[in-house]
């Protein structure tokens, strides 16, 4: 009985050891930004003229969950204004965009979200895109039929002389980028982390139930040997 006791209670610790794990849910978290508090000027967003305005900033490990950017609308704009991720090339602090896009928003609607006064506006991705840390990337807006040169366009708002350690870029028509150096972009990039693994409660619940088992039996044995 001792034996078996004891035996019960060894394999109990064994299946401790092969318990199964579940990943977590992780909570998105912020990566890199540049507050809105800092505005002092604007980059435009023009439907065949700029392809993209955006920020370089320095990743974390993840997957790109949501950007936010401080933006309004100028005129009577319609159609959409999503944000795309790219590749950085060039010095950070002075260096632009790359390639094609890594990752595209979900389109957001500029006659419903955006105002004719600055504010935050989130633009979600899938949170497939994965993320290196450490890595440079840059993040911007690029515009979709409807928003016109002229009177009717799409504001970024930025600072002149900024501090972030990355810069504004700016992806022209022809396909080509130009670094405002001096300039830096109001932005918020969100990632999920990669999600934490834990032991359900039930199976420690059933480790526990078995070793208190095995230990009883022991027990049992020890009193029914010198009784």
């Amino acid at each position: 009985m001792k034996k078996w006791g004891l035996l019960l209670v060894a394999l109990t610790l064994a299946l401790g050891l092969l318990l199964p794990t579940v990943a977590v849910a992780a909570t998105p978290v912020l990566a890199d930004s540049y507050s809105e508090t800092h505005q002092n000027d604007v980059a435009t967003v023009y439907d065949g003229l700029t392809l993209a305005a955006g920020q370089s900033f320095t990743a974390i490990a993840g997957t790109l969950d949501s950007a936010k950017f401080y933006v309004r609308k100028h005129g009577s704009p319609t159609g959409t204004v999503r944000a795309v991720l790219y590749a950085h090339t060039g010095t950070f602090g002075d260096g632009v965009g790359t390639g094609l896009p890594l990752a595209t928003s979900a389109p957001v609607d500029i006659a419903t979200a955006l105002g004719t006064t600055f504010s935050l506006v989130t633009f979600n991705f899938d949170n497939t895109v994965a993320l290196s840390a450490g890595t440079k990337y840059v993040i911007g807006l690029e515009p979709g039929a409807g928003i016109q040169n002229g009177n009717d366009y799409v504001e970024i708002g930025d600072e002149h002389f900024g501090s972030h350690p990355g810069n504004e870029s700016t992806k022209l028509a022809d396909g080509s980028w130009f670094p405002w150096g001096d300039w830096d972009m109001c932005f918020y990039v969100y990632e999920t982390p990669p999600a934490p693994v834990s032991t359900p409660a039930s199976s420690w619940w059933s480790v526990g139930l078995l070793a208190a088992l095995g230990l009883g039996l022991a027990v049992k044995s020890r009193r029914v040997i010198f009784s």
